[in-house]
């Protein structure tokens, strides 16, 4: 043992002016691939009537990190073939020498999403020896995923030599089974006996970034990284081996690794330098991190380099800002737009994922028709109630709050929950939380929870619709913040899935002062046709008026009110002229009329709109001079018939305002004021 080891520790010194290279005997990066088409040499080979083929387009536009998937990477994307999926897609290398070689390395990157719980899920290496198959390696678990938008590319390295049996007809291939599963994707494939000496630095492990959050780490940070010897000779305990690192490209900092053990080969060590790494705000920033030792043969492998960046550094979000979902793609796709998270951190399994869809769930259709946006052919993002998990997350963008002063959140919700037992039977829950930055707080429930949501009826048949929501974020402005829609759909596995929950039309903005009142809330609000305030928001969210409504000639026109229980309600109408007057003893303010008032205190030019008299609602012993009644839950809705005026679309037709009395003083209280505008 002391003859070989000094005899080594000769050749190393010999190494000095002569570097010994790696020999390669197969690499691909899949640059000559085209559509399903492999590079010349290889094979890509399905089995089953419905098994996916390996493509090298990536057409579900799935995202990882760049490098080392720079550019085409094989994949197998059976979450984007649909629900049909089912078998196994094999990928096969030329054939190679391997004769004659003492140590042969595999090494690949890849990421693999895999679906737990399903038998036919996994993913396999195998080598030919010329006689027959034999395993590398193979995996029943995520390997580097984190979420559609952010996952990481994991680096492999295996020693082959056996499995390759020294043939001179050798061949690697890639084994996926599956149902209807996720992806696999792989990229620089190679395949060389390595150089005698080759210390490779494969991983720097800290500090590490967070790509679900919106800032990078920053200030001082401790170092640490892995090393690997990708060589076929043994470094000897007490060797030096010179560590670097540098920031942003700037002079590095030195220190050395004495290895107190042998480093042999395909073995690892860890080492964490002593002085930390100073990352500058805002980012992001470049740490790399360089191995040095004589002799070395293989240079492309000494140095790694990590971007701190988190995602505001790629930018945050300034407000307004808007997200309808419609750039999805397909149906029950888990794919997520620009910017938009699926939480990894939340639940795993068969439906632990938000989903992109367009048209209706297809559970019991207890979710939406149509998405909000179109009521067609747009989409949606739902949680399927089948999941039963205790919290499926969405996570948004990051957005800047710096220059705001009263942020908001609009969004368009739908959660009809279908149970034939009612409402609260198997009912599922929507909040929405925010995580502020710096520092990463998380703010639970700043909306909800909010579970089958008023009006849509409480046993199952029920209508059902989209219903708009408001998330105050004012208590953040000044942060970078990230909205979270928690969905619970805990209620599925004993309630049989009757509870979708959907989103649509996201909004988040700094609202636009108006003059108008609010709607008092249980007391006047009024609605025509899903009317919208200058902000977007609806009438129901307690946000200044006037409101603006849209009717189509010929068409449905749609009163609501919410008053108290079986009181008359007037309806008046004329020009809109905000605050026009305001009533006396508390009655609220009139949005509507000319300016000055009357006697009676009412602004002038405004009429009584009479014209769809609802007389069948009105309670017995009522004065028949009422025009509308609520109902003994404090609400109606009037449908009629609007007329055809004839006139051009676009045209306002006038602005009306209700109001609505009570048994208390002052007795009574004015709505908001909704103008139409007819199309």
């Amino acid at each position: 043992m002391w003859r070989s080891k000094i005899a080594t520790i000769a050749l190393v010194a010999a190494l000095f002016a002569t570097t010994l290279s790696a020999q390669t005997f197969l690499q691909e990066d899949w640059s000559t691939a085209v559509g399903n088409t492999p590079p010349t040499g290889w094979s890509a080979v399905n089995i089953g009537a419905n098994s996916v083929p390996w493509e090298w387009n990536n057409v579900a536009g799935r995202v990882f990190d760049a490098p080392p998937f720079a550019g085409q990477f094989a994949l197998c994307d059976t979450d984007w073939f649909g629900s049909s999926a089912f078998g196994f897609s094999v990928l096969r290398s030329p054939t190679f020498n391997a004769s004659g070689t003492s140590l042969l390395n595999l090494t690949f990157d890849h990421n693999y999403r895999h679906l737990s719980g399903s038998p036919m899920s996994g993913i396999a290496v195998d080598m030919w020896d010329g006689t027959s198959w034999n395993s590398v390696a193979s995996w029943n678990a995520n390997v580097g995923y984190l979420a559609p938008n952010a996952s990481t590319v994991v680096s492999e390295m295996f020693d082959v030599t056996a499995a390759a049996g020294g043939s001179a007809n050798a061949q690697l291939r890639f084994t996926y089974g599956y149902g209807w599963d996720w992806w696999w994707a792989i990229d620089n494939v190679k395949i060389e006996q390595p150089s005698p000496i080759d210390l490779a630095v494969i991983s720097i492990d800290s500090p590490v970034d967070n790509p679900t959050a919106c800032l990078p780490p920053t200030g001082l940070q401790t170092v640490t990284a892995t090393i690997e010897n990708q060589g076929s000779m043994t470094i000897f305990a007490g060797s030096l081996i010179q560590l670097d690192f540098s920031v942003n490209m700037g002079p590095p900092t030195t220190e050395f690794l004495i290895p107190a053990a042998d480093l042999l080969p395909n073995t690892t060590t860890q080492f964490t330098f002593t002085a930390q790494a100073n990352l500058p705000a805002p980012g992001p920033n470049t740490l790399s991190v360089t191995v040095i030792y004589p002799g070395d043969g293989d240079p492309s492998d000494d140095t790694k380099t990590e971007t701190l960046s988190g995602l505001a550094g790629i930018g945050s979000v300034t407000l307004p800002f808007l997200e309808n979902f419609d750039s999805a793609i397909g149906t029950y796709n888990t794919a997520v737009p620009a910017g938009w998270i699926q939480d990894t951190m939340d639940a795993t399994g068969f439906d632990s994922d938000w989903y992109m869809q367009t048209g209706q769930t297809g559970s019991l259709n207890t979710g939406p028709m149509a998405d909000h946006t179109t009521g067609t052919t747009g989409h949606y993002a739902f949680v399927e109630d089948s999941g039963n998990y205790a919290a499926v997350n969405l996570i948004s963008p990051c957005f800047d709050l710096s220059l705001n002063v009263s942020p908001q959140a609009n969004f368009w919700m739908h959660s009809y929950n279908g149970n034939p037992g009612g409402s609260t039977t198997g009912e599922n829950f929507l909040s929405v939380d925010v995580i502020a930055y710096p520092g990463g707080a998380v703010t639970m429930d700043v909306f909800g929870p909010q579970g089958h949501l008023p009006g849509q009826g409480a046993t199952w048949g029920a209508g059902n619709s989209w219903q708009q929501q408001t998330v105050n974020l004012a208590p953040f402005a000044g942060s970078i913040v990230q909205l979270v829609w928690r969905v619970d759909s805990s209620n599925g596995g004993a309630n049989t899935f009757y509870h979708d929950v959907a989103i649509d039309d996201v909004a988040v903005f700094e609202p636009m002062p108006t003059p108008g009142q609010a709607p008092r809330s249980g007391m006047a609000a009024f609605d025509i046709n899903s009317a919208l305030n200058v902000n977007t928001s609806a009438v129901p969210s307690g946000l200044g008026g006037p409101y603006f409504a849209n009717v189509t000639q010929g068409g449905t026109m749609s009163m609501s009110f919410d008053g108290v229980p079986s009181q008359p309600i007037a309806v008046v109408y004329g020009a809109l002229n905000p605050v026009s007057a305001t009533y006396p003893g508390g009655i609220g303010q009139f949005d509507i009329g000319g300016p000055g008032v009357d006697p009676m205190g009412l602004p002038l030019n405004i009429g009584v709109f009479v014209n769809a008299i609802a007389w069948a609602s009105a309670p017995v012993g009522f004065p028949i001079d009422s025009l509308f009644f609520t109902d003994a839950t404090g609400q109606v809705t009037v449908n009629f018939l609007f007329p055809n005026f004839g006139i051009p679309g676009g045209s306002i037709l006038t602005t009306f305002q209700s109001a609505i009395t009570d048994t208390v003083a002052p007795f009574v209280y004015l709505s908001n004021a909704i103008q139409v505008t007819v199309n």
